[in-house]
């Protein structure tokens, strides 16, 4: 589970923490009871699902782009990433902070970094006390995690080796070297590598090719469980009433002996290409209307509208995410969909029935319909406002005080109560 992320000086935001804690203090009276879930996991309550609001240029998608620079950072080093607030100097660095728990155990890993390199690097445990390792410009803490085998003054070898470039700058994060190279070292740093890592799907456009979304949701390319995939979606895709009456999935592999020759003659219903060892994957998707004589026809699915295509990947990242345990993190995931679509996408991480394992879904969006739905809780919308002077900021609808579930949040957004909104006059 995401506890929450911190960033620093990061485009338009400055300081802004984006937190997915429970916020109501008690548990909901008979919450067992309830289909829906108030909150996931026992000791600590997180979110299910938090929405991010506010006005065209505040910041929204610099969140969604702060977390994935932060998960680039991790796996593949700083280099090319330092974008700073560029309306207020008043950080040399960049600094992202984020709390995940595995269970009931929370790993905060925390780095700072700027055009250069790394300048600080650090995994914690629980409440930042005592430091799993810590990595800073004069010196380096690595007792807890060394051995007899490999030492202090071995692991700080292992880091001057493979986490610096031949200016003596860090660019690389010691724990993804040592997470992936030396997985026998410390167990508890590997687990928070994965939680960091493996259960964080971040989608700054929403904008994804139902072929890349069956892969991720049937674990591997055999056809069997691509089509088992692609079954799972189509049956909750026909429930919610776009008037298709069925859909079929194929795939056709071509072999391309020549990959600097044009490609020709290519079916028209093909959906996706990838080359990759000089093979074509080919992916046909169709759908089945009825026409006015009763006759079914049949689509290329890319004939469908924007909606109905957006709609299909957006449950397929979504039931990913649900078997998994996942963070979904979706940018606009209103774009191109009704309302009640998207309140039916919401309420499946709120339901008991499809989230089962802690899955949470992070989004930001324009749609405020869903605000007066009575489906969102005072802990799960947040709205994102911006100065020159402060940047970026957020306040969720619990740190306004006074305000109850059953409160109308779209009408008191919309009258301007929590900002974020724009008063636009022509």
């Amino acid at each position: 589970m995401l506890s929450y992320f911190a960033i620093q000086n990061f485009k338009s935001i400055l300081n802004l923490k984006l937190d997915l804690s429970f916020a109501e203090g008690k548990a909901p009276n008979n919450y067992e009871d309830s289909e829906f879930l108030p909150f996931i996991g026992t000791h600590a309550r997180n979110v299910p699902v938090l929405a991010l609001y506010g006005a065209n240029g505040s910041g929204k998608t610099n969140v969604l782009q702060a977390l994935n620079t932060f998960m680039r950072a991790i796996v593949f080093g700083v280099q090319g990433i330092y974008h700073p607030n560029k309306l207020n100097p008043k950080y040399t660095s960049t600094t992202f902070e984020m709390g995940v728990y595995k269970e009931d155990t929370l790993y905060i890993y925390t780095i700072s970094y700027n055009q250069k390199g790394i300048s600080h690097e650090a995994l914690y445990k629980k409440n930042k006390e005592r430091p799993i390792f810590d990595i800073k410009e004069d010196g380096c803490y690595f007792d807890k995690i060394s051995t007899n085998e490999y030492t202090s003054q071995r692991l700080e070898e292992i880091y001057k080796v493979e986490c610096k470039n031949a200016e003596d700058q860090q660019i690389r994060t010691f724990l993804s070297r040592v997470a992936r190279n030396y997985v026998g070292l410390n167990q508890e740093l590997v687990t928070a590598w994965k939680q960091l890592t493996d259960f964080i799907e971040i989608y700054p456009q929403n904008d994804i090719p139902l072929p890349y979304v069956l892969e991720r949701l049937a674990k591997n390319q055999t056809p069997e469980k691509i089509s088992e995939a692609f079954n799972r979606i189509t049956d909750i895709l026909k429930k919610l009433d776009i008037n298709i009456n069925k859909m079929t999935w194929d795939r056709k592999y071509q072999v391309i002996e020549d990959p600097a020759k044009p490609m020709n003659g290519l079916d028209e219903n093909v959906t996706f290409y990838r080359p990759s060892n000089n093979v074509l994957v080919k992916d046909n998707i169709r759908s089945y209307h009825t026409d006015v004589n009763g006759k079914e026809v049949v689509f290329n699915f890319n004939e469908e509208s924007s909606g109905t295509i957006t709609l299909a990947s957006v449950l397929g990242l979504c039931l990913c995410a649900l078997d998994r345990g996942s963070i979904l993190c979706i940018d606009e995931l209103d774009r191109s969909l009704h309302s009640r679509l998207l309140v039916e996408i919401v309420r499946m991480f709120k339901d008991k029935r499809y989230n089962k394992t802690n899955a949470e879904l992070l989004f930001t969006a324009h749609n405020t319909d869903i605000l007066d739905d009575g489906l969102m809780r005072v802990s799960e919308v947040g709205f994102i406002n911006k100065t020159e002077r402060e940047g970026s900021t957020i306040k969720r609808i619990s740190d306004f005080g006074g305000k109850r579930n059953v409160t109308n949040f779209r009408k008191q957004y919309l009258d301007g109560l929590f900002s974020g909104v724009p008063f636009p006059y022509i």
